[in-house]
């Protein structure tokens, strides 16, 4: 496994390609080992993300105008023969129809903005054996971006047209109405106190609506934390008032996101150290792996024991990058607040309109 891996990571260095059918808007030019825009499917690429993100369609709606304008998916264009049929994978729905996880795996991948990168995991040996095998179990965990290898790959989509795909998504998960038969005007947007699931709106066969937590219903399997019920024409005037004294005053908020900016500066410098830190001691589990390997070389250690020292090295190392990967995250939301107040800003200058 590990001389496959080497073999995988001298290829991948060398600018190429480790097999798979490549994605959609894409094909593989063999002779010179790069990934070249397929002019067909790039434009049906920045199509579905001009309908998602200009039009403002749902997934369902791009894959029936998809199936209305019989627009090939990947799985279409290989041939209907008797090798083929026997192929693993190969669908069997009619020409041009799009599955809602295809759809959504285009939005949402990072690939179409030029960006694409291999060896995201690696494997780790565990101390613990296979039932079946015998052998050590193994487990996939994910490696620090740094490590990451870049492939070349053209660019079909904009990075800002991906993030408005992104941002779309959320917004639509949001306010998906689902099975909902009435739309109401804090759905999705309240959060119980005490479970932090938001609340539900429902109304009444008098007229009256509610909104309540969602630990409430009978098939939640969270127990019931009894928050107390809100009428809807008692807290919908209170939070529309708040919105819109907010939006005539606009300052007010623009300074406390300055306040929260100076706080972010000194999270992230707090933040920065400890990432700094994190990976120090990621390089000395590095070191240490090696000089066990040197050991068990040296005959100083015995087989069983490099496996439990290799095993408790790749624990500390993987709880090491978890936090390392969350610490990321929190870094990426610190330099986020000059975007919201310019988000605000344009919020706030609509309304007025």
């Amino acid at each position: 496994m590990e001389r496959t891996q080497r073999g995988m990571k001298r290829r991948i260095e060398s600018g190429k390609f480790n097999g798979g059918r490549p994605l959609f808007g894409y094909r593989y030019n063999y002779a010179i080992g790069k990934h070249e825009l397929d002019e067909t499917e790039s434009k049906v690429v920045k199509m579905i993300y001009d309908w998602y993100t200009e039009d403002k369609f749902n997934i369902r709606q791009i894959q029936a105008k998809l199936f209305e304008l019989k627009i090939p998916t990947k799985y279409d264009a290989l041939k209907n023969t008797e090798k083929n049929r026997k192929m693993k994978g190969l669908k069997k729905f009619p020409l041009g129809w799009w599955s809602e996880v295809t759809i959504r795996n285009v939005l949402a991948n990072e690939v179409y903005t030029g960006r694409w990168y291999c060896c995201k995991n690696q494997t780790i040996k565990l101390d613990v054996a296979n039932l079946r095998t015998g052998k050590p179990k193994v487990r996939q965990i994910k490696r620090a971006k740094e490590e990451w290898f870049p492939i070349e790959i053209p660019r079909i989509v904009s990075d800002e047209q991906h993030k408005k795909g992104l941002l779309q998504a959320r917004k639509n998960l949001m306010f998906a109405k689902r099975c909902t038969k009435q739309t109401y005007l804090l759905q999705g947007l309240i959060r119980c106190g005490k479970d932090h699931l938001k609340y539900c709106g429902h109304q009444e066969k008098s007229g009256v609506i509610y909104y309540y937590c969602k630990s409430r219903m009978n098939n939640n399997p969270v127990e019931n934390c009894h928050s107390p019920y809100l009428r809807a024409d008692q807290i919908e005037p209170m939070v529309w008032n708040t919105v819109q004294s907010i939006l005539k005053n606009p300052e007010d908020v623009f300074n406390t996101f300055r306040d929260e900016s100076i706080l972010n500066e000194e999270r992230a410098k707090s933040i920065e150290g400890r990432l700094d830190y994190i990976s120090g001691a990621i390089k000395k589990l590095e070191v240490a792996k090696k000089r066990i390997t040197e050991a068990f070389k040296a005959e100083v250690m015995t087989l069983p024991e490099l496996r439990k020292e290799k095993t408790d090295i790749e624990l500390s190392e993987e709880k090491l990058i978890s936090e390392r990967d969350a610490l990321m995250m929190k870094l990426n939301v610190q330099h986020d607040v000059s975007a919201k107040i310019d988000l605000f800003k344009e919020t706030c200058y609509k309304f007025f309109e």
